[in-house]
């Protein structure tokens, strides 16, 4: 949340800053007057080529990716679902990153846990979302369930995706043929 309006979002999980992101330069909220969310009354234009920095979730204290992690975000596409846009990501060099990006009306979940190993969700926004809900903020919770499914590492980590509130689809994470 950037509850001060300092063109950052705070990490308020934690009670520290390891989630904290800064945007690439400064901006300043928009404010929103036409959401059917009360609690949405501002947001940022990412659309400009703005980008955030932050840590990796592999160098937090604790190191995030090796825990189960959820990411929530709440997004509005202006753009009538076109293009490709990337929502979300983390990771680093060495293969491991989790991302949340949109092409067209298609949101991916995909995580990658090593050179070998990782999954996809894929849904498309247009299949389960009215079109009075794809033209307001889109809420998009995705989860890494570590040693959430049965079998043995690494297939029993699992990978989830809640859109507006609803588990939409999840997957065990699998050996990649590459």
């Amino acid at each position: 949340l950037d509850t001060d309006g300092n063109a950052g979002w705070e990490d308020t999980g934690t009670g520290a800053t390891n989630g904290n992101l800064t945007l690439s330069s400064a901006t300043t909220p928009i404010a929103v007057t036409d959401s059917g969310h009360s609690g949405i009354n501002a947001a940022y234009d990412l659309s400009t080529g703005l980008t955030n920095t932050g840590t990796s979730l592999n160098n937090v204290t604790g190191n995030l990716s090796d825990e189960d992690t959820s990411v929530e975000l709440w997004f509005r596409d202006t753009d009538s679902f076109t293009g490709n846009k990337v929502l979300w990501e983390t990771g680093q060099a060495a293969g491991q990153g989790a991302s949340l990006t949109l092409t067209g009306s298609t949101l991916d979940w995909r995580v990658r846990e090593s050179a070998l190993n990782g999954g996809t969700i894929s849904i498309d926004l247009s299949d389960i979302l009215d079109p009075t809900e794809l033209n307001d903020f889109i809420q998009v919770v995705a989860v890494y369930d570590r040693d959430g499914g049965g079998g043995t590492a690494p297939t029993n980590n699992q990978i989830r995706l809640y859109v507006n509130g609803q588990e939409v689809s999840g997957s065990a994470l699998t050996q990649l043929d590459i």
